[in-house]
């Protein structure tokens, strides 16, 4: 690799250098962030916002429902529009997309079943203690948690 025989292993640093690098890389690791998290906000604001008129009604065409129309419905179709056109980079994305829900969803759909076990358990404690011992939290406000939003 080119440039490779300026590079200096952290080992054969200084603990002072050391440190002062990382400080650095802490420093402009924070800024990265903060610009990562301030463009997802922007491209939100943007997608939720009502398209220009003529794409409105290119959507409407579709058969989409005038009053439900953002630029994410835009942004959607275009990419699906373009994977069906054999582009790989929105194929990719697309799947992408799909697969990161139904990881989430599955994730969510195991989550919810750990809840019923452990408040199988639960009753079964308080069974075999004779009823009505309140020393168990009660799961039910944690189970609403991860109910999917509508």
């Amino acid at each position: 690799m080119k440039g490779k025989e300026n590079l200096i292993p952290t080992n054969r640093r200084s603990k002072e250098e050391a440190r002062r690098l990382g400080y650095i890389g802490g420093i402009k690791s924070g800024q990265v962030r903060k610009e990562k998290a301030e463009l997802k906000k922007l491209f939100m604001q943007y997608a939720l916002m009502q398209p220009t008129e003529e794409e409105k009604k290119r959507l409407v065409k579709m058969g989409y429902d005038k009053s439900d129309l953002t630029n994410m419905t835009s942004y959607v179709v275009s990419l699906f529009q373009n994977g069906a056109n054999g582009n790989p980079k929105a194929l990719e994305l697309g799947y992408q997309i799909l697969t990161e829900n139904n990881k989430k969803e599955l994730e969510i759909l195991r989550l919810q079943e750990e809840i019923n076990k452990l408040k199988l358990e639960q009753k079964k404690i308080e069974r075999d203690l004779g009823g009505g011992s309140n020393d168990f939290e009660d799961l039910t406000p944690l189970a609403d948690l991860l109910k999917p939003r509508n």
